[in-house]
């Protein structure tokens, strides 16, 4: 139990308009972020105990033969479809608007 507590403390998953932002650590913090012009694939893995329980693993193939596996993540697959709603469409951004 203690593992799955210190787990969740260390791994954060942000996912914005303009990419998914993932941090990890608790006391040397890795924090990098996969663009959607880096997006590549998304697969999705759920064990029985996750069919059970409602979590799974998702990991994101970006561009440049790089691999980003979320862990434990609830809802996997409605997860999954929110990052590639979000990460599918390319940004487009006009001169004077940030």
């Amino acid at each position: 139990m203690l593992g799955l507590l210190v787990f969740r403390a260390s791994n954060h998953y942000i996912l914005r308009q303009d990419g998914l932002e993932i941090r990890r650590g608790i006391i040397r913090l890795h924090s990098f972020v996969v663009t959607p012009a880096g997006f590549g694939d998304l697969l999705v893995y759920q064990s029985v105990g996750g069919r059970i329980f409602g979590y799974g693993d998702i990991t994101v193939n970006s561009q440049g033969e790089r691999q980003t596996k979320l862990l434990l993540v609830h809802a996997p697959f409605n997860v999954a479809d929110t990052i590639r709603d979000i990460m599918g469409k390319p940004i487009v951004r006009v001169d004077g608007q940030v």
